[in-house]
């Protein structure tokens, strides 16, 4: 399932005019064009669509909410972005420590 968002047909151009969609990953259109490797668990890539009809049941919130519910998400997921983030920099720090701290590392150092 992805969230994409899109001008929908007939509305004029414009921030207000953006909505959001639920898209099933697997509708005919879709294609994966690249797929980026990530440490996160998130899907990366770039993919398009291309002749893909999207049913206007699969809107979310209403037509011209979409950057309101872009913003909502990322205020949601900020925090642990965050946490991650701090994550990452407190297990690289143990790794840096230990390294600096092995035995092989100071023979090394000692030739």
């Amino acid at each position: 399932m992805y969230v994409v968002f899109a001008r929908i047909e007939g509305e004029a151009a414009g921030e207000g005019s953006l909505a959001a969609f639920a898209v099933d990953g697997h509708l005919a259109g879709i294609t994966l064009e690249e797929r980026l490797a990530v440490l996160s668990p998130h899907t990366v890539g770039t993919w398009s669509l291309r002749d893909c009809r999207v049913p206007m049941h699969r809107l979310i919130g209403g037509p011209g909410q979409g950057i309101a519910i872009a913003m909502a998400v990322l205020e949601l997921f900020r925090p642990t972005v965050g946490a991650a983030t701090l994550g990452f920099a407190r297990r690289a720090m143990s790794e840096a420590v230990a390294r600096s701290l092995s035995p092989r590392r100071i023979q090394e150092a000692d030739r």
